[in-house]
């Protein structure tokens, strides 16, 4: 059970699963939190915590710590004592290091890190089992750290809001499985990439980067997300050449303007989610009918297809639809 109202969470202790209390302008965690022996998650962000409680480690379910946003100039080594952490989210506080007391939380698989003044990440890191690693608005911080190459059990990475102009040649070769990148002021992406084994890209808000000629060479893709940040008209914007990414599960085009769904979708047969979110469209995409596997359709941001919800649900009908109102 998700609340967000301690006193909620005090007459329900043992159902509590996860608690936020965000933005309730604690300087303190209330004891009540203590008697809460089964929650997983905990969300604190903005408050005025500098510190938390000795109790804490009492909480042997805690898994995943949103801390970020409580003024703090460094973290407080109790962190360290909450062995059964997955996931940490700091950030927004104008702590200048990382403690290597860190070092503690063995199970610590997703590290996110937003509004931090840090200028690179600690070398100790690569002694870190981090599988997830999120770094968003770290403006001290000029290129990629370099440790990031030393995470061998790297799987994920997010990068968004940075100051970086370029992206290394070595990102490519960290065997990552998803990447999101958003709001990078990046030309290119490194050749590399191209040729690994990425499933999941996210692009979004990259308008000096458009879409890259050597996307369509990345045939292991299984889900691709483009967004731009300012609207592009489909046809003159996405490549015909997106229909060899034949292994696409999910593909999502944002805020991208299509007259009519392009005839290269027809030969994503894998594709079971589809979000074409851009005005433009004016009748029912007839192209969806040749994608049998089709379970999610999301064109609810074309308003001149208010009212032909059968006709589209027709070439579907199996899938679920999203449709403007």
């Amino acid at each position: 059970m998700r609340v967000s109202n301690i006193k909620k969470a005090s007459a329900q202790p043992n159902k509590v699963t996860e608690l936020d209390l965000s933005g309730q302008d604690l300087k303190r965690l209330p004891d009540a939190v203590r008697k809460l022996t089964k929650l997983r998650r905990l969300e604190l962000a903005g408050n005025r915590l500098k510190d938390l409680p000795e109790w804490l480690p009492e909480l042997k379910t805690l898994r995943e710590l949103d801390y970020s946003g409580n003024g703090l100039k460094e973290i407080p080594e109790i962190i360290s004592q909450l062995t059964g952490l997955e996931a940490l989210k700091l950030g927004e506080d104008p702590f200048k290091e990382l403690p290597e007391s860190l070092l503690s939380l063995k199970k610590l698989k997703r590290l996110e890190l937003v509004g931090v003044q840090l200028k690179d990440l600690p070398a100790w890191l690569s002694k870190a089992s981090i599988q997830d690693l999120v770094l968003v608005f770290c403006p001290k911080m000029a290129g990629l750290p370099k440790v990031i190459k030393e995470l061998k059990q790297l799987k994920r990475l997010e990068l968004a809001d940075l100051e970086f102009d370029s992206l290394p040649d070595w990102l490519g070769q960290l065997g990552l499985e998803e990447l999101a990148l958003g709001r990078l002021n990046i030309g290119s992406l490194p050749a590399s990439l191209f040729k690994s084994d990425l499933r999941v890209l996210n692009l979004t808000d990259l308008d000096d980067l458009g879409i890259p000629s050597g996307l369509t060479n990345m045939k292991g893709l299984t889900q691709l997300t483009i967004c731009p940040g300012d609207t592009q008209e489909g046809e003159d914007f996405v490549p015909a050449e997106l229909g060899k990414l034949t292994n696409l599960e999910e593909l999502h085009l944002i805020n991208i303007q299509f007259s009519s769904l392009p005839a290269w979708l027809g030969k994503l047969k894998k594709l079971r989610r589809l979000t074409a979110f851009g005005e433009g469209l004016t009748e029912p995409p007839k192209v969806l009918g040749s994608l049998p596997k089709l379970e999610f359709v999301d064109l609810g941001f074309a308003p001149e297809l208010a009212g032909q919800e059968a006709a589209v649900q027709a070439l579907v009908p199996n899938a679920e639809l999203v449709m403007p109102t």
